[in-house]
C-alpha cells in the first residue's frame, strides 16, 4: 500500500492509528481485553476509556523492537538494560535501522510509560518466565496475573505408528533448528513441521535422518504417531513455548535444550528430559525411545489436563474479569 511505511511510523511515534472507541460506546463491553495494538491501532484512546481493561502480553515488544528478546544467535537485552539505540544500530525491526526507529523510540521511555500497561487494570502473562521478565524491567507485579492459554487435545495418547522424533514450529534462527542439524546424533530420525525464513537452508543442511514435512494444517494429528517431541530453541526468554504445551497434550514426552522455554515445562511438570551437549542428547532420545508412553508422556498429559485445558484457561479468565467488576 502507497505511504504505508511512513504511516505506520508517523502512528507509531504519535499513538494514532484506528480508534476503536467508537465500536467499543456502541457495544458497551463489561470489560476490554486488549491482546495487541501494534503497529496501527491507536493508543491515545486508552487514557479515557473509563471501564475495566485487561492487557494480555504474548511478547517482548514492548521491551525489544523485534519482540524476542534475541539477536545475532543469542539472547539479547541491550534496549531494556538501557542502550535504548541498540536496536537502531542493529536493524532489529525488520532488518532495517530506518524502520526500528519509530519501535525503538516507542520502548525507550520504559514500561511504566508505555500507554497500555500505564493503563490496564489487570495485565496477563503467559508464563512464568515472561512474567518474571517483565517485572525485572518494571512491571506492576501487582497488577500482573499468570494465565497460560488453553490448549485444545485434538487426539488422545497412542502409542506411535512411527519411529520417528518431531519438531514443530517456525523455522527461525531462535529456534536452534541449523545447530540441531548439525549436532543430531546417528540412530534417530526427526520429522520437522514448519516454515519460516530458514526454511531453504534447513533443507540443505538438515541431516538424512530428518523428513522436512512443511505447514501442514492439521498438524495435532500428526502428533500422537509420533515417539516424542525435541525442541532445541535457543531463546531463553521465549514468552510462551506452545507447541510444547501441544505436544503434552497429545501424550508426547518433550525432549528440550536446556535454559530454554521449553526446557522450564520439562522441569517444572517432568514431561520429559533436557540437555545440555551432543552426548545427553543422544541419551535423552534414547531413554524416550525405550519408553514412549511411559511416566513423561503421563505426567505431560496430567499437565495439560490440569494447567493448559481450554476449560482451565476460561475459569481463570472469568475469575480475574469479575474481580474487575
Amino acid at each position: 500500500r502507497p505511504f504505508y511505511g511512513p504511516r505506520t511510523a508517523a502512528n507509531l511515534l504519535r499513538g494514532r492509528g484506528w480508534d476503536p472507541t467508537p465500536e467499543l460506546r456502541e457495544f458497551g463491553p463489561d470489560v476490554v481485553h486488549v491482546h495487541n495494538l501494534f503497529p496501527n491501532i491507536a493508543t491515545d484512546w486508552l487514557s479515557d476509556w473509563q471501564g475495566p481493561l485487561v492487557a494480555t502480553l504474548h511478547n517482548y515488544r514492548m521491551l525489544c523492537a523485534n519482540g524476542l528478546l534475541f539477536r545475532a544467535g543469542r539472547d539479547c537485552t541491550l534496549c531494556p538494560d538501557g542502550h535504548r539505540w541498540a536496536g537502531v544500530r542493529h536493524g532489529c525491526y525488520h532488518d532495517s535501522s530506518l524502520a526500528t526507529v519509530p519501535v525503538a523510540v516507542r520502548t525507550s521511555h520504559g514500561l511504566a510509560r508505555q500507554p497500555l500497561l500505564a493503563r490496564a487494570d489487570r495485565v496477563i502473562l503467559l508464563s512464568a518466565r515472561s512474567l518474571r521478565t517483565f517485572s525485572d524491567y518494571g512491571l506492576d507485579t501487582g497488577r500482573a496475573a499468570l494465565l497460560p492459554n488453553g490448549v485444545a487435545a485434538s487426539v488422545a495418547p497412542v502409542p506411535p505408528t512411527t519411529a520417528s522424533f518431531l519438531t514443530l514450529g517456525r523455522i527461525s534462527p531462535e529456534k536452534g533448528l541449523l545447530e540441531l542439524a548439525g549436532s543430531w546424533p546417528p540412530g534417530h530420525r526427526l520429522d520437522v513441521y514448519g516454515s519460516g525464513p530458514l526454511s531453504e537452508r534447513l533443507a540443505v543442511q538438515a541431516p538424512s535422518a530428518w523428513t522436512l514435512k512443511g505447514h501442514v494444517p492439521d498438524v495435532a494429528a500428526e502428533l500422537a504417531r509420533h515417539v516424542g517431541a525435541v525442541f532445541n530453541g535457543r531463546n531463553r526468554e521465549g514468552a510462551y513455548p506452545l507447541a510444547v504445551v501441544e505436544a503434552m497434550a497429545a501424550g508426547l514426552p518433550v525432549i528440550a535444550r536446556a535454559g530454554g522455554a521449553a526446557a522450564d515445562l520439562v522441569e517444572q511438570y517432568g514431561c520429559g528430559v533436557t540437555y545440555a551437549s551432543e552426548r545427553e542428547l543422544l541419551e535423552a532420545l534414547d531413554e524416550v525411545a525405550a519408553d514412549p508412553r511411559g511416566p513423561y508422556s503421563q505426567a505431560g498429559r496430567d499437565a495439560w489436563r490440569r494447567d493448559f485445558r481450554p476449560e482451565a484457561w476460561l475459569t481463570g479468565l472469568e475469575a480475574l474479569y469479575e474481580a474487575l467488576l
